[in-house]
């Protein structure tokens, strides 16, 4: 999707972007939009593109079926007929909870597991779930059916984590939320950095401008910290599945994991498996092997399997659950607080 050339110019302000594959059924309306909307997709302020962002080098923009090309290029993944991807984005129509005709894109497993395989191990997927959430909406099964089904088809393609963000910029006249999806657990890690941390990434990333003017509008470290911890509203959403998840059933306020956890930075973690010897590294390294050892963001956090508590109760694998906005948002919260 993406024929207005938008979701391409902001892809190509990236200065890590090596190619990028626009995949689009329509190619009159890249000429349309091109034509009449160059606001969209001119790329002429970004040193080192071009005039128009599809002319851009980097920009390889095919006009075909990306559902077909999808599923015959990606649909066995032990036959790929292409090279797989760091990224891909979805800019295709929203699960949209008032329109029945999108329902096709996401009721197609093959379509979606075809995603996850055009992915290399740590890839990222990313696509639109349409409009936020209110705090009083019923749950997507009942007001947002294809919503519900996209997040059950993609969790069941394989990815290992799913997480939620909303952008008040996109003058859909409300907020939108997206959904990132994990390949590779162990990549939510970039996710979960600090505002500094990607504010010093933006930097020296992110292409200048001709004109000396800020390439990015609307995003920086502080903003992208902030969209990492999902809203109560979209919590209360998720709580109102008619097969109620483990973790909605307890009072997260009431539940004291502090003192119970035991944070490790992934510099120390890295060391403590190369170091085994010195300054208690083989005592941590033991205690953490005999426990849940639940991966968190840019820390690590260690429960004792024999505490009462619901993660030793529901998480004897140590891992968090593939998608859960309350889970997300209380257990970050109570690792901020603690750092």
């Amino acid at each position: 999707g993406g024929g207005e050339g938008a979701t391409l110019r902001e892809v190509l302000k990236h200065k890590t972007v090596e190619k990028v594959v626009m995949v689009e059924i329509d190619g009159e309306l890249v000429e349309l939009c091109t034509e009449y909307l160059p606001q969209w997709n001119r790329c002429d302020d970004i040193q080192g593109s071009t005039e128009i962002c599809f002319d851009d080098p980097r920009a390889q923009v095919d006009f075909r079926d990306a559902f077909a090309w999808f599923i015959d290029s990606f649909g066995d993944k032990d036959n790929l007929k292409d090279e797989q991807f760091d990224v891909i984005i979805m800019d295709a129509l929203d699960p949209d909870r008032f329109v029945d005709i999108v329902g096709s894109l996401y009721k197609n497993d093959l379509f979606v597991q075809s995603l996850f395989n055009g992915l290399k191990d740590d890839g990222v997927f990313v696509v639109q779930l349409g409009e936020t959430d209110y705090v009083d909406d019923p749950p997507y099964q009942s007001m947002a059916p294809d919503t519900a089904l996209m997040l059950d088809t993609i969790k069941s393609a394989g990815f290992d984590s799913m997480v939620n963000y909303e952008n008040p910029h996109c003058f859909f006249g409300a907020p939108w939320t997206f959904m990132v999806s994990f390949k590779n657990y162990n990549t939510r890690s970039r996710w979960y950095r600090s505002s500094a941390e990607i504010e010093i990434d933006l930097h020296s990333r992110i292409l200048s401008t001709k004109s000396g003017k800020p390439p990015l509008r609307y995003i920086d470290g502080s903003s992208m910290a902030e969209q990492q911890t999902p809203r109560p509203a979209l919590e209360r959403v998720y709580c109102r599945k008619s097969k109620l998840p483990w973790e909605c059933q307890y009072d997260w306020f009431g539940v004291d994991l502090s003192s119970r956890a035991i944070h490790i930075a992934p510099a120390t973690w890295n060391l403590m498996q190369s170091n085994k010897s010195g300054s208690g590294m083989a005592e941590l390294l033991d205690l953490a092997k005999s426990t849940n050892f639940i991966p968190l963001g840019d820390q690590y956090m260690i429960l004792g399997t024999g505490e009462d508590t619901p993660l030793s109760d529901n998480m004897a694998d140590g891992k968090v659950p593939v998608y859960s906005p309350i889970f997300e948002r209380h257990l970050r919260s109570l690792i901020v607080s603690k750092s």
